[in-house]
């Protein structure tokens, strides 16, 4: 057991006696650690729990033991979970997702060709990779609905601000850490962290410089966090302020360039999706809001220039800065077309639609099949029932209005651009229908917020 391995089993340990909060705030903190596997190598059997799916675990635990009427709290769930205006679809989604999985192996065995979890051409049959996923999804609702009733508590609702900006100091840590370790030859003093049995690429390198890869598997999951994160804490601003609102707007200027530093095809395409939405955005509020409230614009407004026009400063003024800035962009976007990682992900997403279609629209189940976009994984894997069920969940929590005064409504609008730009850098790299326990806690949150039922009802003790 490695050092960190130790440190976070105490801290879970730690959390078990301590207020909810303290689980909830550990959760966030534990999401950058996306490569720590909290079972010992000899022990794990080749199963991967990283830290944040333990907390989710640990999360959904001590809430079920820690709601002040259990039997309402059930019964409040219950409902919920057969409401389509609260999370009746998304849960429609999990019972499609896992009966379709169970239904198709066994009625496609042996008949369709899929490319497989483990990237191999196989045919469709029941195997350990199918009820894996069936777990991690169950393992993923639960998470959904914690975190409903944790921002739907008037009490708890308060440290949402609080627990992303946590999620983003400790991921810009992270990057830190990782770049001052490349930087001094001392690399090596963070093998504890990667204890995972992933494929991992954490000394790749484009154009002679080592990918900043943070924490986790790769430079890409790295600089598609990054700039989630980044989208969320510049949103959060509005949300927050004093020390709070700057720690926010300082954070968010660091993600943006970790993201840069990434080099990450996904990260850069984020990134200049993200600023397009920022522009709009405050465009449209600049213009439509009155003289009071487009004061209130300054700071965030600031904080993007400054990230732009530094990075702009910095390739007129270092040599051959520009010209490296160029050739890094070829590589990374322009030239990725041609590399054998891009022709490999899209034969998995040519493979999946070939499955989806064999399929007559059914789906060949979770975790039987592999791609590179999102909505290709999801039709493929729960087909087009699933793929409805789960979409129109996610489109009502873009869209649906709600009664609430305006801190609650900042704290919307900053998750629901965290929604948008998640959903984004899925289309371009999700690999499974999963929607993993991190965007799992967001879209928890942000139905939880639009919830007028279950507002200002304390469910914790």
């Amino acid at each position: 057991m490695t050092i960190p391995m130790a440190i976070f089993w105490l801290l879970l340990l730690i959390s078990l006696f301590n207020d909810v909060r303290f689980n909830f705030f550990l959760f966030f903190a534990a999401l950058p650690f996306g490569d720590l596997n909290i079972l010992p190598a000899g022990g794990s059997g080749g199963i991967n729990v990283l830290a944040s799916s333990a907390c989710a675990l640990t999360l959904i635990l001590r809430v079920g033991l820690s709601i002040s009427m259990p039997k309402t709290f059930l019964s409040e769930a219950a409902s919920c979970m057969v409401d389509p205006k609260r999370l009746g679809l998304l849960f429609l989604f999990l019972l499609i997702s896992v009966v379709m999985t169970f239904t198709t192996t066994s009625l496609f065995q042996g008949m369709i060709d899929v490319i497989n979890i483990p990237g191999t051409i196989d045919k469709v049959a029941l195997r350990g990779g199918n009820y894996n996923q069936c777990v991690n999804l169950c393992i993923s609702f639960g998470t959904v609905l914690v975190f409903f009733f944790f921002a739907a508590d008037v009490r708890t609702r308060r440290y949402v601000p609080a627990a992303l900006l946590i999620n983003g100091c400790v991921l810009a840590g992270t990057g830190l850490i990782n770049l001052a370790a490349d930087n001094l030859g001392l690399s090596v003093l963070l093998d504890g962290f990667h204890t995972t049995t992933y494929v991992r690429l954490i000394d790749a390198e484009v154009l002679g410089v080592r990918r900043l890869v943070g924490l986790m598997t790769e430079a890409s999951a790295f600089g598609g966090a990054c700039v989630a994160a980044f989208v969320t804490l510049f949103f959060l601003q509005f949300a927050l302020d004093g020390r709070a609102r700057i720690l926010a707007a300082g954070t968010s200027a660091q993600l943006f360039v970790m993201a840069v530093l990434s080099t990450s095809s996904t990260a850069y395409a984020g990134l200049g999706f993200s600023v397009g939405l920022i522009g709009l955005y405050l465009g449209h509020r600049a213009l439509s809001r009155g003289l009071i409230q487009r004061v209130d614009l300054v700071g965030p407004t600031l904080v993007l220039l400054c990230a732009l026009l530094g990075f702009v400063a910095f390739l007129a003024l270092a040599p051959g800065a520009a010209d490296y800035a160029s050739a890094m962009l070829d590589a990374t976007l322009f030239e990725k077309a041609s590399s054998s990682s891009y022709v490999e992900r899209m034969q998995w997403n040519e493979t999946a639609v070939g499955a989806f279609l064999a399929s007559g629209g059914l789906g060949v189940g979770l975790g039987t099949t592999r791609a590179s976009n999102w909505f290709v994984a999801v039709l493929s894997s729960t087909g087009i029932a699933g793929f409805c069920a789960l979409f129109a969940f996610l489109i009502r929590i873009l869209v649906v209005r709600a009664p609430v005064d305006e801190c609650v409504e900042r704290l919307i609008l900053t998750l629901r651009y965290t929604v948008v730009i998640v959903i984004f850098e899925s289309a371009l790299a999700g690999t499974n229908a999963d929607f993993g326990v991190g965007f799992s806690a967001i879209m928890g949150l942000l139905a939880g917020l639009l919830d007028g039922q279950a507002h200002d009802k304390r469910w914790f003790a």
